[in-house]
């Protein structure tokens, strides 16, 4: 491995101003213009676990780099409550011994017929604060530091996105009235159901605020979402079928968060990119027409309508520059609701948690 600088546009992103929505690296500022301060923390360090022996060398020369690419990107982010960055050969293994913190439930890596997941920001925390640690598979950062392979940038990108949850989550523990612990739901019926939306909300800003090292790569997410949305309806009204059978809330409902969560999360993704695109059409105007043209494909389909109200719902989450509440949220648990009922679920409170009620109909509605 050869350690190599980054490309110009990724010191141009350094360089440019502190800016939440990083719709694009401000091309306007150089490196001899003065710098925001590096915001991580004298704590942070980043392990690398798992590597063969004979491949240390190259693990410390990646690791170095990491490094010195997180200071660098942490003048943009805040990542002062970054703990560490652990890259890792066994992915699940590094995220099951970690280390989270008293009442954080384990972290469970995304996995189904759509895809693997390989890289994850997790809370974790320490002296009642919330604090990051991001852990990432190594085969895909292994060409982060060299900017003439091909999976350059989709290792820089990734590494962007893991580091945004970081930052999105240091404004919560930073603004939110009362602390951290206070962000919580209103009543049962909300602390069901934000789980399944919060996704798309986080991963629309997350790759929105990366897609820039990778534009062309938001097809592939949209050809993800696409297959999701084609699906669920199946999913979700074999599992309804399934249900009239065995009448057992507490298997049928785990199935709906599992397939309905997964597809906010690929709507926040495919929907981030795409928008980055669209909001740098000028610059890159026959990709944006390729993306323009695979959303209305997708809102052709019969869950097409998610496309644009998503859009919105996401808004007020983007628009944060300081936690008030978790009304933010509103909008996209009226788009699940929405959602629900269309499958013959309706959901309301009860007590202090949540009654799904399913109108009994013949099987040819199902």
């Amino acid at each position: 491995m050869t350690r190599r600088s980054a490309p110009t546009p990724f010191l141009d992103f350094i360089a440019g101003s502190k800016d939440r929505s990083l719709d694009s690296a401000d091309t306007s500022s150089t490196l001899t213009d003065r710098l925001p301060p590096e915001t991580l923390p004298s704590v942070f360090n980043v392990s690398l676990r798992g590597w063969p022996s004979e491949e240390e060398a190259d693990a410390r020369e990646l690791g170095g780099g990491v490094l010195a690419l997180a200071k660098s990107i942490s003048r943009r982010l805040d990542l002062s409550r970054l703990e560490a960055i652990v890259i890792a050969m066994n992915y699940e293994e590094a995220l099951a011994s970690l280390e989270r913190g008293e009442g954080i439930a384990p972290t469970v890596p995304t996995s189904n017929e759509y895809g693997q997941g390989g890289a994850m920001s997790c809370l974790v925390v320490r002296d009642d604060e919330p604090w990051s640690v991001v852990v990432i598979w190594a085969p895909l950062l292994r060409q982060i530091l060299d900017p003439e392979h091909p999976d350059h940038g989709f290792a820089l990108m990734l590494l962007v996105h893991e580091l945004v949850h970081v930052d999105d989550l240091r404004l919560l523990g930073g603004t939110f009235p009362g602390g951290w612990r206070a962000a919580r739901a209103r009543d049962g019926r909300e602390q069901e159901l934000l789980p399944l939306v919060h996704p798309c909300a986080s991963e629309y800003s997350a790759q929105r605020r990366s897609a820039w090292l990778v534009p062309e790569h938001g097809l592939q997410l949209l050809e993800m979402l696409g297959e999701a949305m084609v699906e669920v309806d199946d999913q979700i009204r074999s599992e309804r079928r399934r249900y009239r059978l065995h009448g057992d809330m507490q298997t049928f409902w785990p199935v709906v968060v599992r397939r309905l969560t997964f597809l906010f999360q690929a709507l926040g993704y495919g929907l981030g990119h795409a928008d980055w695109v669209a909001h740098e059409a000028e610059e890159h105007p026959e990709l944006a027409k390729r993306y323009s043209d695979k959303l209305e494909e997708l809102e052709r389909l019969p869950t097409g309508w998610l496309i644009e109200v998503c859009r919105e719902g996401v808004q007020p989450y983007m628009k944060l520059k300081a936690w008030e509440d978790l009304s933010v949220y509103d909008p996209l648990i009226a788009i699940l609701e929405k959602l629900l009922n269309g499958y013959g679920m309706f959901t309301r409170i009860n007590g202090d948690g949540m009654y799904v009620d399913m109108p009994l109909t013949g099987l040819h509605a199902l």
